[in-house]
């Protein structure tokens, strides 16, 4: 195999594939280039491993192959790269957001003739600086193999001339970004398109001053600048039917977005003017590159984001609580759930009565998280099996599932409903409104909400020095710390070892059964 690859690790979490090209390659090819880097776009080590392997293999083939092609092979593919560049446009190959766009859109050959195209004209434009005539401007030609034609008689690739906006068809914004949002439901489930369709129809609102028939072809470079400089500074909350000028909701607002919401905005607008490249629309090249800056994921949350015991002590032992006022089912338990489970607000308010199960060689009571029917889960690690705790079983929670086999569907919670987005919104926000009605409000030093109880698991069985992988098992993380034999070998945490775990710590809560 040509080079060595390394699996490496970004700062944002997020595996790479990493080879470093041989010398001699590099001098057969004419790349100054001493290594190439893919992202394997996933945080999860064990996926980046299985990736891995299909990823060098490709990569592998990629410059072993380029190295015996000969010089008419070299050309089409050459040529090819430099239609894609025209259509896509040209991206820096190390620049992770931007690859993964691009892998989303290419696979195969036309991926490696992209790659090939952009990496030899970076390499022919160092060439033309450093030359003795730096002004001139006559087409270089692909590189050739050892002992083939001379240069003279070879073919001369065409010049990667910007797209003649007439030649191609344009649309109006709007209706550009439907075509965009029905094709990524495609890929995507609803609720994700939908949220892209609103980012970008924000994108629209910014840059049209009131015009929402603006064409594509009349999006210049001072349009993104404006839309980067004014993102940050508008409000986490706007109607796109808001009929003021977009500078006086500006002005309007106390607080902006958060990095990260900024961040997920101009990722999405981002994405849709290359989707439109590659569509072929009347459309100025490269101009998401402009959004570069606010491409960069921002930095971890430092606020504390898990409850402490005195903010425990005021959910649970509340008038509420000791008094059984809570009027949905949901209201009662999900909280209780999520503290002695570690589930997902999500995983609990989908449940079936059929989820809560029995094992047969135990008799231990366990909650079956899956996908079976019309649920969802977050991740692939997302769906396993969780003990049910002493502390619940005492609450008389199985007889409460067992009773819900009566309820529409079999459902633990039928009250509650997915939103447009496929979210259980409404509970979320009945839970934050009864946290700050016992007096936990969030700080500039504390982001506190459901799924804080989650991390109050989390915190205390680590705090208890207990294994990584098998709280991971618990709680559904992935399972960046075990061994790599138990992660091929092993189906996971037997049932009784994750009891055995949680019952190894208690919270100093009073729970009251309910009536």
């Amino acid at each position: 195999m040509h080079g060595q690859t390394y699996l490496h690790r970004s700062r944002h979490g997020v595996y790479y594939l990493r080879m470093v090209i041989p010398q001699s390659l590099r001098v057969s090819l004419g790349v100054r280039e001493r290594e190439v880097r893919a992202s394997l776009r996933t945080k999860n080590k064990q996926q980046a491993r299985v990736k891995l392997a299909p990823r060098v293999s490709a990569m592998t083939k990629l410059f072993h192959g380029l190295e015996e092609l000969e010089q008419q092979q070299r050309l089409e593919r050459y040529e090819r790269g430099l239609e894609l560049i025209r259509q896509y446009g040209s991206i820096d190959l190390n620049h992770e957001f931007q690859f993964e766009a691009l892998t989303s859109e290419l696979q195969g050959p036309d991926l490696e003739a992209y790659i090939f195209a952009v990496q030899y004209d970076q390499e022919y434009e160092l060439k033309k600086v450093n030359s003795a005539d730096p002004q001139s401007t006559q087409r270089h030609n692909p590189p050739t193999a050892p002992n083939t034609q001379s240069t003279e008689t070879a073919a001369v690739a065409p010049a990667a001339q910007p797209r003649s906006d007439t030649s191609l068809p344009d649309e109006k914004i709007s209706v550009a970004i439907d075509h965009f949002v029905r094709d990524k439901q495609l890929t995507a489930n609803q609720a994700t398109a939908n949220k892209y369709g609103s980012q970008c129809r924000l994108f629209l609102m910014v840059i049209a001053d009131g015009n929402r028939d603006i064409l594509l072809s009349e999006i210049t470079i001072q349009h993104i600048q404006v839309y980067a400089s004014k993102l940050s500074k508008l409000p986490k909350k706007i109607s796109l039917n808001d009929p003021r000028p977009i500078d006086d909701i500006i002005a309007s607002s106390a607080t902006g977005m958060s990095a990260r919401t900024k961040f997920t905005h101009a990722q999405a607008v981002n994405m849709f003017l290359t989707w439109c490249q590659g569509q072929q629309y009347r459309i100025a090249p490269n101009l998401g590159s402009i959004l570069a800056p606010s491409l960069k994921k921002p930095k971890p949350d430092k606020r504390r984001k898990h409850f402490t015991d005195d903010e425990l002590k005021l959910l649970f032992e509340s008038k509420m609580y000791q008094q059984g006022l809570f009027e949905r089912d949901s209201d009662y338990w999900i909280p209780i759930l999520g503290l002695f489970t570690g589930a997902r607000q999500a995983e609990l308010c989908q449940l079936l009565s059929s989820d809560i199960r029995q094992e047969p060689a135990t008799s231990l009571w366990y909650i079956d998280i899956n996908e079976d029917d019309d649920k969802h889960v977050k991740t692939d690690s997302s769906p396993r099996q969780v003990p049910i705790h002493p502390e619940l079983e005492r609450l008389k929670f199985v007889e409460f599932a067992q009773r819900a086999s009566n309820n529409p569907g079999g459902r633990l919670f039928p009250d509650e409903k997915r939103n447009a987005r496929g979210e259980f919104g409404a509970y979320s926000k009945r839970f934050n409104r009864y946290r700050e009605d016992q007096g936990i409000i969030n700080t500039p030093a504390t982001y506190l909400n459901y799924h804080s109880l989650r991390h109050s698991l989390q915190n205390n069985l680590l705090g208890q020095g207990l294994e990584e992988h098998v709280v991971n098992d618990i709680v559904g993380h992935s399972q960046a710390g075990r061994s790599e034999s138990v992660k091929t070998y092993s189906s996971g945490t037997s049932l009784q070892t994750k009891r055995d775990v949680l019952l190894k710590f208690s919270y100093a809560l009073q729970f009251k059964l309910r009536n």
